[in-house]
């Protein structure tokens, strides 16, 4: 919801959603753009990645898709107590 909050105030023009089927037989990030999708975000600014094991894989997986679009910068949403992991792992990029 907060990507979703992002988005509709302009901050955010596109969203990445990353996460394969990890913890259960779903795919995160396809359960997360059904979400913003719902919530009004239209579907053609949400990406998908869908193959993350991991937050590793999910900043490595996103990174590409960055790449790919020409995006050097990315606001990380996570929960409060993930993204502390989540920066340290993002120390190791050069992408805003």
């Amino acid at each position: 919801m907060e990507g979703v909050r992002e988005y509709k105030a302009g901050v955010a023009p596109h969203l990445i959603m990353t996460g394969g089927a990890a913890h259960n037989q779903f795919v995160e990030a396809n359960v997360m753009r059904d979400l913003a999708v719902a919530q009004g975000v239209p579907a053609e600014v949400v990406l998908v990645e869908g193959q993350a094991q991991n937050t590793i894989q999910n900043i490595y997986y996103s990174e590409k898709i960055m790449a790919a679009q020409h995006w050097t910068s990315a606001e990380v949403i996570s929960s409060a107590s993930h993204l502390p992991r989540a920066a340290l792992i993002l120390k190791h990029y050069s992408f805003q």
